[in-house]
C-alpha cells in the first residue's frame, strides 16, 4: 500500500471593520450612573482595541477602576463617571492587517444649572396694555424645555394653559397681547420653568407678580409684539418654526402664506394661528413666508415677511464600500457626498491622514491614483495591499464618516460554492499538490466573530492518499477548516 501526505498552505486574513458603535455622536451621562461606549469589530485574526480621548491615548484600565473594557470587545463602560471623564472619544481596532476607526463620540455630563437669583418682580400695568415676562433659561445639557407656571401653594406650581391672548414666544418669554384683570391671579406669582428630560429635573426661575389698573376697555390697532427673525437658514430634514405674536383689541387673528400663495400641504398652523411649523424640511420649502394679523379695527393691518434659505448636512451620494480583490487587479474607493455648503473631503489610511502616511506602499508607490477628491485607486494589487481606508465628508453643519477595508486574495473573489472535499480517482494514484484558497468572505458588517482561528498568515491542509492497488485508489482528504 502506498501512502503519501502533502502539506499545502493557503494564506488568508481580513482587515478589521468596526460594525458596532454608538448611533449618537453626543452621549450624556448622569454623575454616578454607568455609561457605555460600544465598539466591536470583525477581522481575521481578531482585532485588538485601543481608545483615544481628545486625540490622546486613553487607557481604560488606568482610571482608578472606574472604567472597564468588555472581554473580547472594544466596548468600555464607565461604572461611576465623573466630570473629568468628559471628552471626545474614538475607538480603533487593529489586527496587524489594518486599523479600523470609529466615529468620534462626545461624552458629556448631563447638567441643569440653577437660574440666577433675582428678587420677586412686580409689574404694574394698565388693563388692555401688553406685557412681556422675561425668561433667561439656565445652562442645560441636553438643552432644557421651557414653560411657564403659576404658584398655587408653597410646593404646588401649575402649568399655564396658553391662549391666543397669553402665549410663550420661541425664546421662552411669556407674552400678554392685552392684559385683563384676571391676569393678576390673586397676586399668585408667575415663574419660568426649565426641564431637563434626561435628568428628569426642573429649575424654576425668578417670580413675577402682576397688578392690573382698571381702565375703560377701548379698541386698539394691531402692532407687532414679537416675531421670529426675518432671515433664517433652516437645515434640510429639520423642523422649521416661525411665530408671529400681534397685540391689539380685539385680539388679532393671524394668517399665513408662502410666496404670496397658499401654504404647502405639509405646513401646520399651531398655537391659535400664531405659529407655523413644517417638519422634515425639503429644499422646495425655501422661499418667502408672510404672516398677517387682522382684527376688526380699520387701521392698517400688521405683517412680517420671513426669507427662508435651506441648507443641508452632508448626505451620501456614493458611500465607500469594503473590497476584496485578487492579485493584479485594481481597487477604487469612491466617497461622494452632497450638501449645502458643498462638503470637503479628508482621506485616512489605518486612521492616519494621507499627508502623514509614511507607508511605502502609499507614499513611494506609482500604483496610487487620486484622479479627484472623491476617488482613491490602487492598481496592480499585491498580497501586501491590505489596509483600512477612512473618508470624512464635512461641511459647517456636520460630517459623514466611512470606514472600509481593502483585502487582497490570491485569486479573484467569486461566489462561495465550496462543497465538502471528497474525491475518488479509480485509475490514478497522482497526489494532489494544491487546494483552493478562499475567494469570498462574509459581509464586512457581519456580527459573527470566530471563536478560534488559525495563524493570521496561513492555514494548513493535510491530504492523505492511500493506495491499495496499482490500478485503483481511494483518495482521502483531511482538511483543517479555513475560517473566512
Amino acid at each position: 500500500m502506498l501512502c503519501s501526505t502533502v502539506i499545502v498552505h493557503a494564506v488568508y486574513w481580513r482587515p478589521p471593520h468596526i460594525h458596532i458603535q454608538p448611533s449618537e455622536r453626543d452621549i450624556y451621562f448622569k454623575s454616578g450612573e454607568h455609561v457605555e461606549l460600544a465598539c466591536e469589530a470583525t477581522g481575521i485574526p481578531e482585532p485588538q482595541y485601543r481608545w483615544k480621548r481628545n486625540a490622546q491615548d486613553f487607557n481604560p484600565s488606568g482610571q482608578d477602576g472606574r472604567v472597564v473594557q468588555m472581554p473580547g470587545k472594544g466596548t468600555i463602560v464607565f461604572n461611576a463617571p465623573e466630570d473629568k471623564d468628559e471628552g471626545i472619544y474614538q475607538c480603533f481596532a487593529d489586527n496587524g492587517y489594518g486599523v479600523s476607526a470609529s466615529v468620534k463620540i462626545n461624552l458629556r455630563e448631563a447638567k441643569l444649572a440653577r437660574f440666577s437669583y433675582e428678587p420677586r418682580e412686580k409689574h404694574v400695568v394698565y388693563e388692555g396694555d401688553t406685557l412681556t415676562l422675561n425668561c433667561v433659561p439656565p445652562v442645560s445639557y441636553p438643552p432644557a424645555d421651557v414653560h411657564w407656571v403659576i404658584k398655587e401653594s408653597e410646593d404646588d406650581w401649575k402649568t399655564i394653559n396658553y391662549t391666543k391672548r397669553v402665549t410663550m414666544d420661541l425664546e421662552g418669554r411669556l407674552q400678554f397681547t392685552k392684559v385683563i384683570q384676571s391676569d393678576e391671579q390673586s397676586a399668585k406669582p408667575y415663574a419660568c420653568m426649565a426641564t431637563n428630560n434626561f435628568l428628569r429635573e426642573n429649575s424654576r426661575g425668578p417670580e413675577h407678580v402682576i397688578q392690573v389698573i382698571n381702565t375703560d376697555e377701548t379698541n386698539r390697532p394691531i402692532s407687532e409684539l414679537w416675531t421670529s427673525p426675518g432671515d433664517q437658514m433652516i437645515l434640510k430634514g429639520s423642523t422649521m418654526k416661525l411665530q408671529c405674536i400681534f397685540s391689539g383689541n380685539p385680539t388679532p387673528d393671524v394668517y399665513w402664506m408662502k410666496d404670496n400663495d397658499v401654504l404647502p400641504d405639509r405646513a401646520e398652523v399651531k398655537s391659535f394661528g400664531q405659529e407655523l411649523e413644517i417638519t422634515d424640511i425639503e429644499q422646495s420649502d425655501g422661499g418667502v413666508y408672510i404672516c398677517e394679523g387682522n382684527n376688526t379695527e380699520p387701521s392698517p393691518q400688521a405683517g412680517k415677511a420671513f426669507t427662508i434659505r435651506i441648507e443641508s448636512k452632508p448626505y451620501w451620494i456614493v458611500e465607500p464600500k469594503s473590497a476584496e480583490k485578487g492579485v493584479g487587479q485594481s481597487a477604487s474607493f469612491i466617497c461622494k457626498a452632497g450638501g449645502d455648503p458643498e462638503p470637503t473631503y479628508s482621506w485616512y489610511i489605518n486612521g492616519i491622514a494621507i499627508a502623514d502616511v509614511r507607508d511605502p506602499r502609499i507614499y513611494l508607490s506609482d500604483r496610487i491614483h487620486k484622479p479627484n477628491v472623491n476617488n482613491f485607486t490602487i492598481t496592480n494589487l499585491t498580497l501586501m495591499d491590505y489596509m483600512v481606508f477612512q473618508c470624512n465628508a464635512s461641511n459647517k453643519h456636520d460630517y459623514l464618516f466611512a470606514d472600509v477595508f481593502l483585502n487582497v486574495l490570491v485569486h479573484s473573489p467569486t461566489p462561495d460554492t465550496t462543497t465538502p472535499i471528497s474525491t475518488t480517482t479509480p485509475t490514478s494514484t497522482t497526489t494532489p499538490t494544491s487546494t483552493t484558497t478562499p475567494t469570498s468572505s462574509p459581509s464586512p458588517t457581519s456580527t459573527t466573530t470566530p471563536t478560534s482561528s488559525p495563524s493570521p498568515t496561513s492555514t494548513t491542509t493535510k491530504i492523505e492518499v492511500n493506495s491499495t492497488s496499482p490500478t485503483s485508489s481511494t483518495t482521502k482528504l483531511q482538511v483543517n477548516p479555513i475560517i473566512g
